[in-house]
């Protein structure tokens, strides 16, 4: 698995979740990141875009995803799979 760091708006969020998203949740990371920092990678993968674009796709990490855009970040460490 490569590590990268990637701006935030080049991720994509698929519309179907198998966890919902909690605010709440967000908020809690936003106010732990900010003082430990990312512990934990967000897993994304790149997809082929119908256009042939290719563009990132959320695996795992939507709550900490959304406490980095809290944060006012631009980007993201993540981990790229396959």
């Amino acid at each position: 698995m490569q590590q990268i760091e990637v701006r935030i708006a080049d991720i994509k969020v698929p519309d179907h979740r198998m966890r919902q998203y909690d605010k709440r949740v967000a908020h809690q990371l936003a106010e732990d990141i900010s003082q430990w920092g990312l512990l934990h990678r967000i897993t994304i993968r790149l997809y082929r875009e119908s256009d042939g674009n290719w563009t990132y796709v959320l695996v795992a990490g939507l709550h900490r995803l959304r406490a980095h855009e809290i944060l006012g970040c631009e980007t993201i460490r993540c981990n790229l799979t396959d």
